[in-house]
């Protein structure tokens, strides 16, 4: 059946953190939300509860969601690294198949989906339809959920590990931030420096999604624009891997939604809410809306 493009609003947020969920009553309707992980702050069964409750009150028709690193029992490996956390209460680390039944179990009613690694496809009712690449895993070692080694690459082809982004996905959603190499790039950066993934930058580089979403790094809140030129492939392989491929700048965050609807443009978006400073309020969710396909 032909397509026509129809754009479709969503509502991006992460790091929730137990009880940095804002009022859905004063957040605009949304077609997806997309949770991009740290859901709670470190697991258990009440606090996924909660979590499930708090986002099944946002008025979208589908809650996209994907674990964070401290969220430790959605974590298959999370035996592997238990014994590196005995300051962790036992109950943090058991529960895994009842955390999924969980999810699964509120999925007909509440739309909410949680979402393995790799590349889903979804349709909404009225047939508008996009991609999403999605991943939990984030550097470092097995101290917290989620972890890859700082050499592992998950997000290209020729790996061992991972699922490699494909080519062609609207969307892709991590837990954690790419590393982009310019100067200006500011959305993965706090007091000890970048925090950001070289190999998952080269995957976006490679993919130019329309919009990837994260959070992770609580102080890097907001939003960036890479502007492509045509210096993508050369007999295969990379040109360069240098800011003569793109341009940034920095995308204010309006009340209504941010436009990524350029498929020479990837819009990056750090939405995680938690603030480590108890003076101040939480973040807003960030409104994206994003040109996909409509099954006519």
């Amino acid at each position: 059946m032909p397509y026509k493009d129809a754009v479709v609003r969503f509502l991006v947020l992460s790091d929730t953190h137990d009880n940095a969920y804002p009022d859905p009553y004063a957040i605009p309707p949304a077609d997806v939300v997309l949770h991009c992980g740290d859901l709670t702050n470190m697991g258990g069964m009440s606090n996924y509860e909660n979590a499930i409750h708090c986002l099944s009150e946002f008025d979208a028709e589908l809650k996209l969601v994907i674990p964070g690193n401290h969220d430790i029992a959605l974590d298959p490996s999370r035996k592997q690294f238990k014994n590196q956390n005995e300051h962790v209460d036992e109950e943090y680390f058991h529960g895994f198949r009842n955390a999924l039944d969980m999810f699964k179990g509120y999925e007909k009613h509440t739309g909410i989906r949680l979402l393995a690694e790799g590349t889903h496809h979804f349709t909404l009712r009225d047939g508008r339809s996009f991609s999403v690449y999605a991943s939990p895993y984030i550097p470092g070692d097995r101290r917290m959920a989620f972890r890859y080694g700082y050499e592992e690459d998950r997000f290209n082809p020729g790996t061992k590990k991972g699922n490699p982004i494909p080519e062609g996905v609207d969307i892709v959603m991590t837990h954690g931030p790419p590393l982009v190499p310019h100067r200006g790039y500011d959305l993965d950066v706090c007091d000890s420096g970048h925090h950001g993934c070289v190999k998952l930058w080269n995957a976006v580089q490679r993919t130019r999604p329309l919009l990837h979403c994260f959070g992770h790094v609580h102080d890097a809140y907001g939003a960036q624009r890479l502007s492509w030129n045509n210096e993508k492939w050369t007999d295969g392989i990379w040109r360069d891997n240098t800011t003569d491929t793109f341009t940034l700048a920095d995308v204010p965050l309006p009340d209504i939604g941010v436009l990524a609807t350029d498929p020479m443009q990837t819009l990056l978006v750090n939405a995680a809410l938690k603030t480590h400073d108890p003076m101040m309020n939480d973040n807003a969710p960030i409104l994206v809306d994003i040109e996909c396909r409509y099954m006519e």
